[in-house]
């Protein structure tokens, strides 16, 4: 990567974040060398009960499939030491508060010749958004197995001579999960906390990918093959 995708990357980074959100920092072995008052109240735990501590038994990861994320060389650090960008991700963490809560992360590689490497984490609690999706998701299945029993109550078989279900990333499938939300460019950049023109950008390969004119058709075609 080149010094100006580096410093637009830093830019990008630093844009994207407010005052609520939560900063960690850990070094190559995954210790915590730095814990914010910001992430304290998202997560309750006091700097002085983590720093010096493994970063996964703190935080304690899991994604939407309940795989624990935060491990033991977990992705991030893992890409981290490799020199490659992690896109933003969503975890959901127990907090020192008897309850679990959705949080975005976004990482920055701090790595300076003659300087060891840093992985600094910006958490965002996204846990409204993601509590709207999950009910969006019940109704859209139920909403599905309705119109499949009433078009054809016997087991649907897959329909043969169509060619393989596009595979999506996972930045694809929470792109789809907001255009079925009815979102706007504006609004899915927001959730995404990217800028709209990457927004942009995400719907237009996701409807390339889906063979789909517009975000209706893609929307359509989703629910059809259960993408979503």
């Amino acid at each position: 990567m080149s010094a100006s995708d580096k410093l637009k990357d830093m830019e990008d980074f630093w844009t994207n974040m407010t005052s609520d959100d939560g900063v960690y920092v850990v070094d190559s072995q995954q210790r915590l060398l730095f814990w914010s008052e910001s992430a304290q109240r998202i997560l309750g735990h006091a700097p002085e009960e983590v720093i010096g501590r493994l970063c996964y038994e703190v935080v304690g990861g899991r994604d939407a499939r309940n795989f624990q994320f935060c491990r033991r060389n977990c992705p991030t650090i893992v890409n981290s030491l490799r020199g490659r960008a992690t896109p933003n991700y969503d975890l959901i963490c127990p907090s020192a508060m008897d309850e679990h809560r959705w949080l975005n992360v976004s990482t920055l590689v701090l790595k300076n010749k003659g300087f060891p490497l840093r992985v600094l984490h910006i958490l965002r609690d996204v846990s409204h958004r993601r509590h709207i999706e999950e009910a969006t998701q019940r109704v859209a299945a139920k909403l599905r197995q309705v119109i499949e029993e009433e078009i054809n109550p016997e087991v649907r078989q897959e329909e043969p001579g169509l060619p393989p279900l596009p595979k999506l990333s996972p930045r694809e499938k929470d792109t789809l999960r907001l255009l079925t939300h009815g979102l706007s460019t504006k609004e899915i950049a927001l959730s995404l906390n990217v800028k709209p023109l990457t927004a942009r950008n995400h719907v237009s390969r996701l409807l390339l990918k889906l063979g789909a004119e517009n975000r209706l058709q893609a929307v359509l075609f989703a629910s059809r093959y259960h993408l979503i």
